[in-house]
């Protein structure tokens, strides 16, 4: 569940007799361009797309092991080969050993309780606390990481009304074919011309389709959001009387990326602070392998979200997975919530949120801490007092019941 990937490293477990045959099948295979080099144990390919694979072939025996040391980052490694040197005991992709036998460990999970740590799954293996955690007990936390079935539903889509490319109703239709109790529609806002962006009057007739679908009782429960664009001084692409008709506002950065580290930090800070902002969409701006993340003091842009309540969400498009998982541990850590979107503009698009999951469970994220594993019910109250709240900071009269 990394963002991107560096090479493949293929594990097999096979007989020393059968081995050659391994191999041969291994460097034959269709996708293999070229063969780098091959060995009695292991061998290596340039395959399609110009990715490199290796290829090791280890005893039955070894297997776990070898399964554990290619899947854990270096550090992650590195922690639990100093537990077992405190315990005299050596590890490394053989095997455990006491100084005179290998232990008898046939999985990864017989690895860890021999190290007296509860199981870490693969995507949470990276040295950065982990370890600390699954000493704790067992079970632990990190046997209740957010998985899929955790969701409820999800809250930036687009359809049609903006740069979606399919209709509201064939979005609401798919995300009930998935199982989900509600969807968010956050189209885009009017700055965004190029994505058909709405205007105060569009809104409007797209709330009128939205009670239409709700008021019939049709599934899943809609939401009426928005992707409000952040313009270049923070200030939002709405006024505030329209802002609070939504029920939930993603306030995110479509332009000007390319400002200073203070602009950009003081732009966010300022919509991060805005008591209509209930998500901070896409924070960092990054698409992988094509645009780096803008400059920008995330510290202070969170900490803003923090004091106002807003939420960093997300993004599960695979070409964002931003907020990254990195600051998303510490923030989660911390007290914070995050909520998985698939920023979909296609009824696909939805299931990306399975890529969110993966960063989610990297962050150590567990279902409490993400906001749409939560029922249809406690949503609509989360927003109705965020709402209450804005009206009450921004001097609007009048409360929801």
């Amino acid at each position: 569940c990394c963002e991107t990937i560096g090479d493949l490293d293929l594990v097999v477990a096979v007989p020393a007799a059968q081995r050659e045959a391994v191999v041969d099948h291994f460097l034959a295979a269709p996708s293999v361009l070229q063969a780098i080099e091959r060995g009695a144990t292991k061998a290596a390919a340039v395959v399609a797309g110009g990715m490199r694979a290796d290829l090791r072939l280890v005893e039955r025996v070894e297997l776990a092991s070898a399964l554990l040391h290619f899947t854990g980052s270096k550090e992650h490694n590195i922690e639990l080969r100093s537990r077992a040197k405190s315990r005299g005991w050596t590890l490394n992709e053989y095997g455990l050993h006491d100084g005179e036998r290998r232990f008898d460990l046939e999985s990864e999970r017989a690895i860890y309780a021999q190290l007296d740590l509860e199981w870490i799954p693969p995507e949470a293996r990276e040295g950065m606390g982990e370890v600390e955690v699954a000493a704790l007990g067992s079970p632990g936390p990190l046997s209740g990481l957010v998985a899929y079935g955790d969701l409820r539903g999800t809250l930036h889509v687009h359809t049609d009304w903006s740069d979606g490319i399919a209709s509201l109703e064939a979005m609401a239709t798919a995300a009930g074919k998935l199982g989900w109790e509600y969807l968010g529609i956050a189209d885009h806002s009017r700055a965004a011309a190029y994505a058909r962006g709405l205007d105060g009057a569009r809104v409007q007739r797209q709330w009128a389709e939205i009670d239409a679908w709700n008021g019939a009782g049709r599934q899943p429960y809609l939401f009426k959001g928005i992707e409000c664009d952040v313009l270049a001084e923070g200030e939002l692409d709405f006024d505030d009387d329209l802002l609070l008709g939504f029920d939930y506002v993603v306030a995110s950065i479509h332009s000007r990326f390319g400002m200073s580290r203070e602009a950009m930090t003081a732009r966010w800070v300022r919509a991060a602070s805005h008591p209509c902002v209930t998500f901070l969409g896409h924070p960092s701006g990054r698409l992988l392998l094509v645009r780096e993340p803008y400059a920008l003091d995330l510290d202070a842009v969170l900490a803003a979200a923090r004091a106002n309540g807003a939420i960093p969400e997300l993004n599960a498009n695979p070409h964002r997975l931003d907020l990254d998982w990195r600051p998303l541990r510490a923030w989660l850590a911390a007290g914070g919530t995050t909520s998985i979107h698939p920023d979909a503009h296609s009824p696909h698009g939805l299931t990306d949120v399975e890529y969110g999951i993966g960063i989610a469970r990297k962050a150590l994220a567990v279902p409490g801490q993400v906001l749409n594993c939560r029922s249809l019910g406690e949503l609509k109250g989360h927003f109705s007092a965020r709402r209450n709240r804005a009206r009450e900071l921004l001097g609007r009269s009048g409360r929801e019941a």
